[in-house]
């Protein structure tokens, strides 16, 4: 990441305007836009303060930040001292697992890319406290029901009616793609890659199934139990 900032490149003038200043409004921050060798970098100032947890993921997604090392970077480019709130997760007391609550990385997405690169995100600045986050498996995510989340609050990005969830695991047939959980079926399901024209890729390939991102952690956290 620059000294002076983060910086992110358009090809067009429109595309660098519309996005600098969605970004200066949403975030309350200035930015700036210069022209170099036929890109137009946007650039955002040093440093940044983001008033929710939550605002990371909007502000990842903004910057279309997905790897590993750029959501580190935004890590060291933000102030997170917020997220070590316990507000943050939630406890279920019948299998001893803590969920987040407030959704860092729930974002609907047909691929785990980026919340796998979060899972390092998390435990880096011991989210709600804890460490130890991790991609629910199967069996952690058939312990959750709609009930649950409802009593628990968590019903953020409408989950609630939107019950698929990925899974840490893979299906049993090919091994490679990620299994979710639908809550309201009690299916499980998995990514199903379509590939239209096997010669060649076309615009038309892709995955099939999209799911909410949850994470979970063994470790309990105290004293917002619930």
């Amino acid at each position: 990441m620059p000294s002076n900032g983060i910086v992110r490149d358009f090809c067009s003038f429109k595309e660098a305007r519309f996005f600098a200043r969605n970004f200066a409004e949403y975030f309350e921050t200035e930015t700036s836009i210069k022209f170099s060798d036929g890109i137009y970098c946007v650039t955002i100032p040093e440093s940044r303060t983001l008033v929710r947890p939550t605002d990371f993921v909007e502000f990842a997604y903004m910057l279309d930040a997905s790897s590993r090392d750029q959501l580190l970077s935004l890590l060291d480019f933000a102030d997170n001292s917020q997220f070590t709130s316990t507000d943050l997760a939630w406890n279920d007391s019948e299998t001893s697992l803590t969920w987040d609550r407030a959704g860092l990385l729930l974002s609907e997405s047909i691929f785990k890319h980026h919340a796998a690169s979060g899972l390092e995100v998390m435990n880096r600045v011991k989210y709600a406290g804890m460490s130890g986050w991790r991609l629910p498996t199967l069996n952690d995510l058939k312990t959750l029901s709609a009930a649950k989340l409802d009593a628990a609050n968590i019903n953020f990005l409408g989950t609630i009616g939107k019950l698929k969830f990925w899974s840490s695991e893979t299906t049993w047939d090919s091994g490679t793609e990620s299994c979710y959980f639908d809550l309201a079926s009690k299916r499980i399901g998995h990514q199903h890659f379509v590939e239209h024209d096997s010669n060649r890729r076309t615009d038309g390939d892709g995955y099939t199934e999209s799911a909410l991102t949850i994470m979970v952690t063994s470790e309990l956290h105290t004293p917002n139990s619930s």
